[in-house]
């Protein structure tokens, strides 16, 4: 998580739920966080929900073991698929 957070250009703002291990592990990371149920963050696991049950069968095929073109396969099916996603809810 620390080298995630070393990649931002700005310090993030994390939206979590009300477990209580998350005030030590954000402040260990000295981030910002807020605790929230409901609201957007409703959104945030609606997506993700869908997001596990469309890759799950078939996240295997992504080949790892091809190093940064595995990477790229990746990235450029997030991106497809949260374009899916924007226009599939929209209508």
């Amino acid at each position: 998580m620390k080298l995630a957070l070393e990649s931002c250009r700005r310090k993030p703002l994390f939206i979590v739920d009300h477990a209580p291990w998350y005030a030590r592990a954000f402040e260990w990371l000295d981030v910002d966080w807020v605790p929230l149920t409901f609201s957007i963050r409703n959104y945030i696991e609606r997506w993700y929900r869908t997001f596990k049950e469309r890759t799950k069968r078939f996240y295997h095929n992504f080949g790892v073991r091809e190093g940064n073109k595995a990477i790229k396969r990746v990235e450029r099916f997030v991106h497809l698929f949260a374009f899916w996603y924007e226009s599939h809810e929209a209508s």
